[in-house]
């Protein structure tokens, strides 16, 4: 034995010290276990509920159709630049609308008839889908002047975690000079997440 150094240490002593341990250290793995299988399945459970409403209100989109004003070549017919300055406003309009950090007085200002939408927006914005609802950003894909006055708008809807809703299609109006997003198109896609308009 060389002399100077630690003592040894007692294996019995370790092994019953270990003994003693594992009732223990199995109840803390079994707990972190568990509670991380608990909230990955509420993120997976949050987030397939959230996939489900999207397409929900794609579907809704897709089936309840556009209604698009019949129109004439003198009443379609916008310069290149008014029509410029027309898309750049609607894309505005739009980003205003689902942007969910913004002030729902705010939003509420780019729809072109924000009755009963107030109320909905707010509920959303506060209650449990809130962190997703702040989350909302849209992209406008195409917009299609049907008249001076009226836009169809093809636009992507991004929710944190969740995938892009593309491919919905909306309306925009133009209301005293401005160009805003339609309450039907708003209320279409709040409804295909379970929130009617009222």
């Amino acid at each position: 034995m060389i002399s100077g150094g630690p003592p040894p240490l007692a294996l019995p002593a370790v092994v019953s010290r270990r003994k003693q341990l594992a009732p223990a250290v199995a109840a803390a793995s079994l707990v972190l276990g568990l509670g991380g299988l608990g909230f990955g399945l509420a993120a997976n459970l949050r987030a397939d509920s959230i996939e489900e409403r999207l397409s929900t209100v794609e579907k809704s989109q897709q089936t309840a159709g556009v209604v698009e004003a019949a129109s004439s070549p003198a009443s379609t017919a916008l310069s290149a630049e008014n029509a410029d300055a027309a898309r750049t406003e609607i894309r505005t309009a739009f980003a205003n609308v689902y942007t969910g950090v913004l002030p729902i007085e705010e939003r509420l200002a780019y729809i072109d008839d924000p009755s009963g939408i107030g109320p909905v927006l707010s509920a959303l914005s506060t209650g449990p889908a809130a962190p997703l609802a702040l989350s909302s950003r849209v992209a406008v894909d195409r917009i299609t002047f049907e008249s001076a006055n009226d836009a169809t708008v093809r636009y992507t809807v991004t929710i944190y975690g969740s995938p892009p809703a593309a491919g919905r299609q909306g309306l925009a109006t133009r209301v005293d000079g401005a160009w805003k997003v339609s309450r039907a198109t708003v209320c279409a896609d709040l409804a295909g997440l379970g929130f009617g308009c009222t």
